[in-house]
């Protein structure tokens, strides 16, 4: 659950901020009665999905960049801490990376990357 809530809490909080909103929408006074049971049975489901199926995909990748790294296979993850220099790192067990609870981490390297902002580089 712990996991899931690392992974998720921004999309929950925009689901919520969507939830607030048909709620504000289908309670005015120009709305027909039913309408909050209705957007509501609308809404809530379909957010549910989403995030579900975000979070399958997510974790998903995340299995399967761990398995490639510990094949030794080179794993391509986002880099945002500058503007400026590449927008994303080579990760390679061969480099001297480890990993501990789903993060890269590298003893000489002051940035840690997460497995779920990481994908199997496929390139040359």
């Amino acid at each position: 659950m712990k996991q899931f809530f690392e992974l998720e809490t921004g999309y929950l909080l925009i689901a919520l901020f969507f939830i607030v909103i048909t709620y504000i929408v289908t309670t005015r006074n120009f709305m027909p009665k039913g309408a909050l049971k209705k957007g509501m049975a609308m809404v809530l489901p379909l957010l549910i999905a989403f995030i579900g199926f975000h979070y399958y995909i997510t974790t998903k990748r995340m299995v399967e960049v761990k398995k490639a790294f510990l094949e030794g296979k080179a794993i391509l993850c986002e880099n945002r801490e500058t503007l400026k220099g590449p927008g994303s790192i080579i990760i390679k067990k061969q480099a001297g990376w480890s990993i501990d609870s789903g993060i890269f981490l590298k003893p000489d390297y002051h940035k840690k990357f997460h497995t779920a902002r990481c994908v199997v580089d496929t390139g040359n």
